[in-house]
């Protein structure tokens, strides 16, 4: 019998992962202290511009310890699955 899963999904069933980003204490921690570092902290709202989007007006450095405390928020994989499938139907084209 041909198993018709893609690698992807078997590696996840296997590895038993279910969140993508979890808000894992090791991981919050360290980039807490990391980016709380006056030192390094242009380096962390850079990383964060790369990944979310730049607009240096919305960043609010006083606030941005808030911010990290809860970055990673994470989300299911069954998220990412389902918009996938909405995509794919044609329902919705990403941007």
């Amino acid at each position: 019998m041909h198993n018709s899963k893609p690698v992807f999904q078997l590696a996840t069933e296997f590895l038993n992962i279910t969140e993508v980003l979890p808000h894992s204490g090791f991981l919050t921690r360290y980039i807490r202290s990391f980016c709380q570092s006056s030192t390094y902290q242009e380096i962390c709202t850079t990383f964060f511009f790369a990944l979310l989007g730049f607009d240096s007006d919305q960043l609010n450095r006083t606030e941005f310890s808030i911010f990290l405390e809860t970055f990673p928020a994470g989300t299911s994989l069954k998220e990412y699955k389902h918009f996938l499938q909405v995509v794919k139907s044609g329902q919705v084209k990403p941007a």
